[in-house]
């Protein structure tokens, strides 16, 4: 399996989302928004959707599937849609890191290699803007619930500022 990088700046959405979440090394940076706005016409995610919405920690697919909230990139690493936040100013110096690497025939090392080099670019900042962590003891009470009409009830019934 060869590394695959994905770049998601910006607005992330439908097949763009797809994309990200499928390849071996998923970057996004302190303007990414990520969304699958279609359930708000009553569509229901694919390109992948049922398969990293499952996947990630109790309740924030569920919820990011049922009501097609938006993310930004500190929770899409949270999630578990991203792996590496890197400061969108730096895109050019990963391409230039990526590009002077000592490459292998080991496709393995090289997946390696692509881990190394991304994380020494991953921003650290507590600054960036994130809510999906601040609310998974919500999420995780919202998702005991096993049908919907439950699920929205109690949802409105909470106090979650």
């Amino acid at each position: 399996r060869k590394p695959i990088v994905v770049w998601g700046h910006g607005i992330i959405m439908g097949g763009g989302l797809g994309l990200l979440s499928g390849a071996s090394h998923r970057v996004v940076t302190q303007s990414s928004r990520i969304a699958m706005p279609e359930v708000s016409i009553g569509l229901y995610p694919d390109v992948g959707g049922s398969w990293f919405l499952n996947r990630m920690p109790v309740g924030c697919g569920l919820f990011l599937g049922l009501t097609g909230a938006n993310i930004s990139g500190v929770d899409a690493k949270y999630v578990g849609l991203a792996d590496h936040l890197v400061l969108h100013e730096q895109k050019q110096q990963v391409i230039d890191a990526l590009q002077s690497a000592a490459w292998h025939t080991s496709d393995a090392l090289n997946m390696q290699l692509v881990t190394q080099i991304l994380s020494e670019f991953d921003y650290r900042d507590e600054q960036l803007p994130a809510n999906v962590e601040k609310h998974q003891p919500t999420l995780t009470a919202l998702a005991q619930h096993t049908d919907a009409e439950s699920y929205v009830k109690t949802f409105f019934d909470m106090d979650v500022s």
